[in-house]
């Protein structure tokens, strides 16, 4: 746990430089990270970031065409 604060939907696209729409098409696709609610506003902790991150990165790592080694 960090003391890092979690993130209202608009703090985290702008640290992500992702726009809302961007966001709630992710978490359609069941590709966005998990958030929780402090009254009816969600709220995105940095562990939920980060296991975000790392999922993209593995994802895309996943998908990348594998390079011969020389």
């Amino acid at each position: 746990m960090t003391d890092e604060p979690s993130h209202t939907i608009t703090e985290f696209c702008a640290v992500e430089k992702l726009s809302r729409s961007q966001l709630y098409k992710l978490w359609r696709q069941g590709k966005g990270p998990r958030f929780y609610k402090i009254g009816n506003r969600p709220r995105i902790s940095p562990e939920a970031r980060l296991e975000w991150r790392k999922s993209l990165e593995a994802e895309a790592s996943a998908a990348a065409p594998e390079t011969e080694a020389a």
